[in-house]
Parts: structure tokens; C-alpha cells; sequence
């Protein structure tokens, strides 16, 4: 009768500190892993861009086996010396079940891909994914690793974050030099122009670096909305400015897709408190200083040494439109800071709830007016000449660098399979086995080359891992960014993770997954489901 009572005390009062004890030598296991791929990852290359991806499979792959045999092993020894840690970190509490939704989700994920590498007919590349982007079962068995340590024990480390905004800098920031024919590392020696064009820093393709760079600018958005040391939230203004001009010379627009999206994900979680509205507008404010200090480092160059800006990075390095809306953003924040100088009660100051639901109402007209435009030019108008931004309202075979006819014949595809391969698809990354026999000659005639992936992540799985597959996918991103959301109050941190997972899941509709930053993502889900379920060795006063 003694046991249940003991175990009741500690549940309610010592928890905390046990729990703590025990993540210790696995938390640091974690941290290790993530050191590794904060800071080595990233720069690791061994032949130019010609094996960029290999290169991230195998230190990503390296490291997840790494981790799994530390982590494992230590809870074999665990179990052997008596301790049944085991036991101990699978009971759970109210608050954190033994497995969740977002768990659930995961290995469902992992089991369509399963089937469909069985049942593929080609097993050997839906294992590697070669044909495509090595994105094959391989990969997500290393996904799915590294989200349940990562989820089981992690603990947040300042440092952790502050290696990883600092390496994330200078990745955009070599970009940048790139962007200026600079190459101090002479990783353009021998290429083409086009690959001089398409390529920067020491992640690769264009759309992989704003893909990377968006999500850096996520984590240093929220990391300075919601920290409290005022040296290191300076720090990540000047990571979040370093970021932004890593996703302008990256000159593709899945990175703007993935930066607004991060930039209205922070809005309606700081629109209700005053200090983090304050907070927003400098951020705001940061960035589009940072695109004009562009402007003038491109000025000194003449304008001319350089790879050239797309139409969104020309609006905020080159356009007047945008220096206004940087003094009207600067005079904001200036005003919201010193009014609250004056009044030092609107630190704590929370706004009636009706401002969320005009705020959501509003931004909800905004995208219904979107997708009406979108329609409105894409069904009934086809006519009339676009030009600039308006282009994007038009989807055809042509739309995003003839995304729209690999979207469309991605579709078609999947309509041909039969209901096995609807369900459980034609094998992880085999979307070249798929789509090549139907429709190659047709897209070498029209534009010159054919394609190995759907330049759609949700389109491409559902394609290759079926609608089980392709569901649990998005399942496992829904889940967690809700449970983000529901804890936003209790526990800051995990908006920051999700903020970068929306970043990147938004920019993601019209990218591909591979090796390179899909990593990363599934690293900060891994570290938001790791701050939730950790709640109980969390102490928020430690996030600062």
C-alpha cells in the first residue's frame, strides 16, 4: 500500500529532479548528435557541389547510428546494472503520454515506407533512394531515429542554439560573397556559369540554400522574441539579418514562401502581448535594414558583379517601395519602445482576445482574396498578359519554372496506379521509375530536361509512399506544430522549433525533400516534441 503513495509523492514533488538525473547521459548523447549537425554538417563537403548530397547523407546517416548506438546501448547498461531506466522514461505522465499522436504518425510513416520499398520491384534504390534524391527508406529510418531520441531526451543548452545561429551565419553570410563572385574557399574552381548561378555556400542548389536559410531565419525570428538575455537576443538580430540576406541571394522563392510564412507564424503569436509586438517590429525592422545594407554593398560593386535578384529579392534590396516600408517599420518600434518607456506597465500588457480574431479574420480575408485572384487567372481569366508579381496567380504547364507541369503530370501518375500503389505508392524516391516511362519525351520536348521528383514534397510522397505515406507525413507536421501551439504559453521554446518546421513545411509546396536541410527540419520537430514532452525537466527560467 506504501509503493503507490511513494510513487504519487514523487510524481507531484521530486519528479523533476529524478527525471532530470536520468535524461542526463542521454541528453548529452542528444546534444553531441546535435553539436554534430549544428555545426559540422552544414560545412561538410568533400568534391565541390558534385557530391554535396552524398556528403550530407552520410554524415547525417553517420550520425544517427552514432546516436542510436549511444543511446541504446547506455539503456542496455541501464537495464543490466538494475537501474531500469528503461521502464522510468516510458511511464509518462497526464501530460505526456507513452506515445502520442505525432509518434504515431511517425511510424505509421515509416511502415508505408516499408511496404513500399517491398513492394516496389526495385528495392535496392527505394533502400538509397539514388534514382532520386537519396530521400529512400534509408533516409527515413534515420528520420525516424533521431525524432525518437531527439523527442525522448532532449534539454535545451544555450550554446546548442547559439552554435547554430552562429554557423548558420556564416553559411549565409558565405553566401552572400558568393552572391559577389567571392569565392574564398574556391568551390566554383572548373564549374560552368550556370553552376556558379545556381549554386552558393556550402549547401548548393539555389533552392536548397533558401530552403536552409529561411529556416535560420525562423530560429532567430522566435529566438529573440522570446529570450530575455539582452547580449545574446542581439546576437540573433544579427543572425536573423545575416538569414535574410542568405534567403535574398539565394534567388529562389520557396525561401520567401518559407519566410513569410515564419514571419506570420510570429506575428499572431506576439499580436496579443504589447512587449512581443515591440519585439516584432524591431525584428521587422532588422530585416529590411538588412536588405537595404545589400542594396549598398551591391552599389559599390556598380550593380554589375553580381548574379542578378528574382523579383522578390529585387523588391527589398532594390525597390524604394520597401526603404518606406522600412521607416514606417523603424517608427513603429521606435514608438512602441518608447512608449513603453513611459509606461513601464505595458511590459506585462495582454490585449483582448478581440484582436486575435480580427487579426485572424483579417489575414483569412486576405487569403481567400489570394486564392480568388489565383482562380480568377488560372480558370476563368487565361488570357490576359501578367507581368511581375502578378504571374504567380496563373498555374499552367509554365508556372514556377514549369512546376505546374510537373505538378499536373504528377497527378496524372498517380491516377494510373492501381489501388496497392495508391495506398503504399511506387517506392520511396522512385518517382523517376514512375514518371519517365509516361511522360519523359514529352518534357524533353517541351523544356529540355526531365525530372527525377515532383518539386512538391507532398506530391512527391504521395507518388512515391502512397496516400498512407503522404498522410502521415503531413500528420506528423500538423500534430506537432498544434501541440506547439497549445503549449506556446507554458513553453516559448517550442514556438521556436515550430516556427522553423512552418518555414520550412510552407516553402517545402513547391521543393523537394533531400539530405541536405530536410535533416534539419526533422531535427527542430524532433527538439519541439523533445521541449513538450520533457516538460518536467524543463525549467523555462533556464531559456533565456
Amino acid at each position: 500500500m506504501s509503493k503507490p503513495k511513494t510513487q504519487k509523492s514523487n510524481k507531484a514533488g521530486s519528479k523533476s529532479v529524478t527525471a532530470k538525473k536520468n535524461y542526463t547521459t542521454p541528453a548529452d548523447f542528444v546534444n553531441y548528435f546535435l553539436m554534430i549537425m549544428f555545426a559540422f554538417f552544414p560545412f561538410y563537403y568533400t568534391q565541390q557541389f558534385s557530391n554535396i548530397r552524398h556528403d550530407k547523407y552520410n554524415v547525417f546517416m553517420f550520425s544517427a547510428v552514432v546516436l542510436t548506438l549511444a543511446v541504446a546501448g547506455y539503456m542496455i547498461y541501464s537495464a543490466y546494472t538494475g537501474k531500469d531506466y528503461l521502464k522510468r522514461q516510458l511511464s509518462g505522465d497526464d501530460k505526456t503520454p507513452v506515445i502520442c499522436s505525432t509518434d504515431i504518425f511517425f511510424l505509421v510513416f515509416l511502415f508505408a515506407s516499408i511496404v513500399s520499398t517491398l513492394m516496389s520491384g526495385d528495392i535496392k534504390n527505394a533502400l538509397t533512394g539514388d534514382l532520386g534524391r537519396n530521400n529512400g527508406l534509408l533516409l527515413i529510418l534515420g528520420y525516424t531515429l533521431v525524432y525518437f531520441f531527439v523527442s525522448r531526451f532532449y534539454e535545451y543548452k544555450t550554446y546548442i542554439m547559439v552554435l547554430y545561429v552562429l554557423v548558420s551565419s556564416l553559411v549565409c553570410g558565405l553566401a552572400v560573397l558568393n552572391f559577389f563572385y567571392v569565392d574564398p574557399l574556391n568551390i566554383f574552381a572548373n564549374y560552368a556559369q550556370r553552376y556558379v548561378l545556381d549554386f552558393s555556400s556550402t549547401i548548393g542548389n539555389k533552392n536548397l540554400m533558401s530552403s536552409f536559410a529561411c529556416m535560420s531565419f525562423a530560429i532567430c525570428f522566435m529566438l529573440y522574441i522570446t529570450g530575455k538575455r539582452k547580449g545574446l537576443r542581439v546576437f540573433y538580430l544579427v543572425g536573423l539579418a545575416f538569414s535574410f540576406c542568405g534567403t535574398l541571394v539565394a534567388n529562389s522563392d520557396s525561401g520567401f514562401i518559407g519566410v513569410f510564412a515564419a514571419i506570420s507564424f510570429a506575428f499572431f503569436y506576439c499580436v496579443r502581448r504589447y512587449s512581443r509586438l515591440r519585439d516584432f517590429f524591431t525584428a521587422v525592422s532588422v530585416m529590411l535594414f538588412a536588405a537595404k545594407l545589400l542594396r549598398l554593398i551591391s552599389f559599390m560593386y556598380g550593380d554589375k558583379n553580381n548574379k542578378g535578384l528574382n523579383s522578390f529579392a529585387e523588391l527589398f534590396v532594390m525597390k524604394n517601395s520597401t526603404l518606406v516600408l522600412l521607416i514606417i517599420v523603424v517608427a513603429i518600434a521606435v514608438g512602441l519602445h518608447l512608449l513603453q518607456k513611459r509606461f513601464k506597465e505595458l511590459e506585462n500588457f495582454v490585449m483582448p482576445k478581440f484582436v486575435f480574431v480580427i487579426t485572424v479574420c483579417v489575414f483569412t480575408t486576405a487569403l481567400v482574396a489570394l486564392g480568388a485572384m489565383f482562380y480568377y487567372f488560372s480558370v476563368v481569366d487565361t488570357t490576359t498578359e501578367l507581368n511581375g508579381f502578378l504571374r504567380f496567380f496563373r498555374f499552367n504547364n509554365s508556372w514556377g519554372t514549369h512546376r505546374g507541369y510537373m505538378w499536373i503530370k504528377s497527378i496524372e501518375v498517380f491516377s494510373t496506379f492501381d489501388i496497392k500503389s495508391m495506398l503504399f505508392g511506387c517506392g520511396p524516391d522512385l518517382f523517376k521509375r514512375a514518371f519517365e516511362p509516361l511522360f519523359k519525351s514529352d518534357m524533353v520536348s517541351r523544356y529540355g530536361e526531365t525530372t527525377n521528383c515532383a518539386h512538391n514534397e507532398y506530391l512527391n510522397y504521395l507518388v512515391t509512399t502512397g496516400i498512407i505515406g503522404a498522410l502521415s507525413y503531413i500528420g506528423i507536421i500538423v500534430t506537432a506544430i498544434v501541440k506547439a501551439v497549445k503549449n506556446a504559453k507554458e513553453l516559448p521554446l517550442a514556438m521556436v522549433f515550430a516556427c522553423a518546421v512552418v518555414a520550412y513545411c510552407t516553402q517545402a509546396v513547391v521543393n523537394i525533400s533531400q539530405p541536405i536541410t530536410t535533416p534539419i527540419m526533422i531535427i527542430f520537430l524532433s527538439m519541439l516534441m523533445g521541449v513538450i514532452r520533457n516538460r518536467q525537466t524543463y525549467d523555462n527560467e533556464k531559456y533565456k
